[in-house]
């Protein structure tokens, strides 16, 4: 990554404009042209530096429900449940833990036989024995900011 990335990312925690052309107005704070732009962005999502670049919503106000998930994955499965998990698209994020609750997981659904039915899916296909259930009980939103510049 060298220090247009950097800025580059910097860049997208603090968000996008919400213009016509968002990448344009980027491209000249970087002083490079938008196609660059483009380009380092796939290079930086096949690198894996950038997951998603999308919007985060308040999803409460959308009339979903978030649900915090704790469950343990045997180590021979991990990468297959990740998979699945991930590609629920109510998930917002996936971490893997060292203990033996090792995968966390946040769902974000607009009815709750969704979550049941998911749920459900995820413990009869993977056999899953230990998955607990955290209901959100009060909104908490911390702003993160990485600098990427910084030494």
């Amino acid at each position: 990554m060298d220090s247009i990335d950097e800025k580059l990312v910097n860049i997208l925690q603090l968000g996008l404009p919400l213009e016509k052309d968002p990448y344009k107005i980027v491209a000249e704070q970087l002083g490079i042209s938008k196609q660059e732009i483009i380009k380092r962005l796939k290079k930086l999502q096949e690198k894996g530096y950038i997951r998603r670049i999308g919007g985060s919503f308040n999803t409460q106000a959308l009339g979903y429900k978030s649900t915090l998930i704790g469950m343990h994955v045997p180590e021979n499965i991990f990468p297959e449940v990740a998979l699945f998990v991930n590609d629920n698209k109510g998930v917002t994020h996936n971490y893997k833990r060292n203990s033996f609750l090792n995968m966390w997981f946040s769902l974000s659904v607009n009815q709750e036989s969704i979550k049941h039915n998911f749920l459900n899916t995820l413990i009869e296909k993977f056999f899953l024995e230990y998955l607990l259930v955290f209901p959100c009980q009060q909104l908490f939103k911390l702003r993160v900011f990485f600098d990427m510049e910084s030494r």
